[in-house]
C-alpha cells in the first residue's frame, strides 16, 4: 500500500517503473494511521465535521467535508458503506474520476 502511494503521488520521481503499469494520472489519495485513531470514541476536522469510523476519515480525507456527507449515515452508525456509497462519491467528484473505477 506505501508504495502505491508513492506511485500515485510522485510517479515522475520514481525510475524503473515497468511500462505497462497503468497511470491513472492525477488522483486524490488517502492516508490513515490507524492507531492514531481514537477506538470507540469520536474526531472532530478542523471544519467541525464529527467522524467515527476508518470510513468516514478516509472519504473526509478526500473530498473534505462534501465528501463526508456521503457516509455521514454509515459513519453515524459505525457501519460499512456499499459500493453504490463509494461510486456515487467518485462520479460525484471530478477530482476523484480519474482515479475511482466506473460501473460496467
Amino acid at each position: 500500500m506505501i508504495a502505491l502511494y508513492h506511485i500515485a503521488k510522485s510517479r515522475a520521481k520514481i525510475s524503473g517503473l515497468p511500462a505497462d503499469l497503468p497511470n491513472p494520472g492525477a488522483c486524490a489519495v488517502a492516508a490513515v494511521q490507524c492507531e492514531k485513531l481514537p477506538v470507540r470514541q469520536s474526531w472532530t476536522k478542523e471544519d467541525g465535521t464529527v467522524i467515527r469510523t476508518l470510513w468516514g476519515e478516509m472519504f473526509h480525507q478526500l473530498g473534505g467535508a462534501a465528501g463526508f456527507v456521503h457516509v455521514a449515515d454509515e459513519d453515524a452508525n459505525l457501519t460499512t458503506p456499499g459500493g453504490e456509497t463509494t461510486l456515487s462519491f467518485c462520479v460525484s467528484s471530478s477530482s476523484l474520476r480519474s482515479s475511482c473505477w466506473t460501473k460496467s
